[in-house]
């Protein structure tokens, strides 16, 4: 039999693939493995062919082998861009299909892709979702907002079977999710199933592969050592709406507070040491953390108890008017002043507002030598006294890789007239009693590394 050119080639790969045969013959093979452009080629036109007619299956071609995956390298992408905006129902598979292999393509040429097809006004709903789950893939920041909008809001669990079809096509993976994906999909399919739902023999419902898909994010979001994913798994712990998945994500927290610790630790050197010891000079934000705590108690206790008095600096008084607490920025200065002197002595630098992540400043930033540990300083009568150990301290500048996650939260205390209410109701009665209520506020992971220290400057009468 003569060689067949390229139309016989053609004709016959496209009857081989369109009659579904689960064989592959010696011909077969050998023209995927010298012609993979001509096959791709086929490929698409006989999908189109698909997609037009409203057929519910793609051409047959193996995606799993090296051979197969060369063709839908150059096959993928066409078919996503022409795959149609209103398909059927039943179409919905083929895309999920597609998009299960367009991982292996660049990634820029797919979000430029997902980006085209979510500017299609007339696309439905449910092929929106396709497009917007993928996305998280890809571009989270950009994508999580929108899919929080369709399956959060009302009417999202209408939504939940896509989305199990999606990891069970293998279009989601969990380990290609970053942090606010992970969080975002736990929240959306946690509500709906159950921790204690077992997947046994039988009928295997939406709700128990969500369970298996749940135990998986779960799992997946415990393995990163950031400290977004703490917070968020701490978010999500106390979430009403996941009270089926509390035990599970109390584990995963601990898991996560071991792995981060773990990622972060980091071994001083035999000199460093042994400077430490013979002069105690730190070697890492944890010493330096400890060393700047353990000098501003012992200013406190100066400041309190000595016989200069010198808790009277803190206040602008008057003979004529009533006395009134200094500004904050005064307080820092003036506290400032002395702590340089104590912490120049063990070569440890003290600066007035430290610049950290995304322009942040902290009142104070303690460095030597690469690591650094940001002061945080507050009134007890600021309005942010409460918020401001988490929002600022613990999630801006205690995330600096210099830090370590380490950071001190320093407040003084004016008096109980002159202190902020408790978010549960009702004020400190003394110093002592907000420096116990701060500390409950920080996290288990996070009272190891965050310290709070209130100086008492109340007025003695």
């Amino acid at each position: 039999t003569p060689p067949l050119d390229d139309d016989g080639i053609r004709l016959a790969m496209t009857f081989h693939l369109n009659t579904r045969r689960n064989t592959r013959p010696c011909w077969y093979q050998s023209v995927l493995c010298q012609r993979p452009d001509l096959v791709a080629d086929v490929l698409i036109d006989s999908c189109k062919v698909a997609f037009r007619q409203g057929k519910t299956y793609l051409a047959v071609i193996d995606f799993s082998d090296d051979i197969g995956r060369a063709v839908v390298e150059r096959a993928v992408l066409p078919l996503l861009r022409v795959f149609p905006r209103r398909c059927k129902l039943n179409q919905l598979p083929m895309l999920r299909h597609l998009l299960a292999a367009a991982p292996n393509s660049r990634s820029d040429d797919l979000a430029r892709l997902v980006q085209h097809k979510l500017s299609l006004r007339s696309m439905t709903v449910v092929q929106q979702l396709h497009w917007l789950c993928f996305g998280l893939m890809l571009a989270p920041q950009t994508y999580v907002p929108q899919v929080k909008k369709l399956l959060c809001g009302k009417g999202g669990n209408r939504h939940l079977d896509i989305v199990v079809g999606m990891f069970e096509d293998g279009v989601l993976r969990e380990q290609g999710l970053d942090v606010d994906a992970l969080s975002l999909l736990i929240q959306a399919i946690g509500p709906h199933c159950s921790a204690s739902w077992m997947v046994s023999g039988g009928a295997v419902s939406t709700s128990m592969l969500a369970t298996k898909i749940v135990r998986r994010l779960i799992a997946s979001l415990a393995s990163h050592s950031l400290p977004t994913a703490t917070k968020a798994l701490g978010q999500l712990a106390s979430d009403a709406k996941l009270r089926h998945w509390v035990m599970d994500l109390q584990h995963a927290a601990k898991l996560q507070a071991d792995a981060r610790r773990e990622a972060e630790f980091s071994y001083a050197s035999a000199d460093a040491v042994l400077a430490t010891l013979d002069g105690s000079r730190p070697t890492n934000a944890a010493d330096l953390a400890a060393l700047t705590a353990d000098y501003l108690r012992q200013m406190a206790r100066r400041i309190r108890s000595g016989s200069t008095s010198d808790w009277r600096q803190y206040w602008n008084t008057s003979q004529a008017g009533p006395w009134e607490p200094k500004d904050e920025n005064l307080c820092r200065d003036r506290l400032l002043s002395e702590l340089q002197l104590q912490l120049e002595r063990v070569d440890v630098q003290a600066a007035p507002e430290g610049v950290y992540a995304n322009d942040g400043r902290a009142d104070i930033r303690v460095s030597r030598q690469g690591f650094n540990v940001p002061v945080e300083i507050k009134r007890s009568s600021n309005g942010e006294l409460w918020r401001a150990i988490q929002d600022q301290l613990v999630e801006r500048y205690a995330i600096d890789p210099g830090a370590e996650g380490h950071g001190i939260y320093l407040v003084f205390w004016f008096g109980r007239d002159h202190c902020q209410r408790h978010p549960s109701g009702g004020r400190p009665r003394h110093a002592t009693d907000l420096e116990e209520r701060l500390r409950e506020i920080l996290a288990p992971d996070q009272a190891g590394k965050i310290t709070v220290v209130v100086i008492d400057v109340s007025r003695q009468k």
